[in-house]
């Protein structure tokens, strides 16, 4: 199935906005003046049509971040500072999935159908001088009787504020926490790079190439059969500045 609908999350004052763009045989560009940007919808091919109109379709007091689709046609977005994961459903109602999410701040689906989460507990700077002991981990959050940490440390110093996290098929993690790193079922977390500071990761469909997005750069590493990876390599320059996240859709494009 290709992506037919682009979710994504736009900063505006007073929390998040979930926006969606949706095929439209408008010609002329289209913006809503509710959006903190006049955003231009170039249109992509068998995707989502060119003057596509965006529409806003969530916005509340606490933010949303980590969109992740269904396959029932709904979204999860994770809400760090309300530890919660909320479902929004293909009707615009949404609730509560994941509640206790100690500061969930992105949220990836496996094969299974578990939640896997970046958990930053309570290190958001919003929170100023208040004092913070829950170490932050990357985690099962759902269900519920699965809960559990997959990792909150690296060789021995506790991880800092982990930011995404995705799953392959044979259940090696790769998450980010500033640099990028992997762990193999039941084995360690292994650094992918020393000096790589990380704004995104995306696994191909096929799971044999990992994206890592630096800045303006986009990296790609082949993945081998036991989930490591090798021969890093540019893969992509950003022709406007600076990314901040990834996905990837069913036929290998990535966003």
């Amino acid at each position: 199935m290709k992506l037919r609908r682009l979710i994504v999350t736009v900063s505006c004052v007073g929390g998040f906005i979930a926006a969606l763009a949706q095929a439209s045989p408008a010609q002329e560009v289209q913006t809503r003046e509710s959006l903190a940007h006049g955003v231009k919808i170039a249109g992509i091919p068998g995707v989502i049509a060119s003057g596509a109109e965006w529409e806003q379709v969530w916005q509340g007091l606490d933010n949303a971040d980590g969109v992740v689709g269904m396959a029932d046609g709904s979204v999860l977005f994770a809400q760090e500072q309300a530890h919660t994961i909320r479902k929004l459903d293909a009707d615009g109602y949404d609730s509560a999935f994941v509640i206790n999410t100690e500061g969930a701040g992105s949220v990836t689906i496996d094969y299974k159908g578990r939640l896997v989460a970046a958990q930053k507990t309570c290190t958001d700077s919003g929170r100023g001088d208040q004092p913070c002991n829950s170490p932050t981990k990357i985690g099962v959050v759902y269900p519920e009787s699965e809960r559990r940490v997959i990792a909150d440390n690296y060789k021995g110093t506790p991880l800092e504020r982990p930011s995404e996290a995705i799953v392959d098929k044979n259940d090696t993690v790769y998450f980010t926490d500033e640099l990028a790193y992997y762990i193999k079922p039941g084995g360690e977390t292994i650094r992918i790079s020393d000096t790589m500071r990380v704004s995104g990761i995306a696994l191909s469909p096929d799971e044999t190439i990992l994206y890592i997005g630096s800045g303006s750069l986009v990296h790609a590493f082949d993945v081998t059969a036991d989930g490591g990876v090798t021969n890093g390599r540019e893969f992509a320059t950003l022709p406007d500045g600076n990314g901040n996240a990834m996905a990837i859709d069913n036929d290998g494009r990535l966003y």
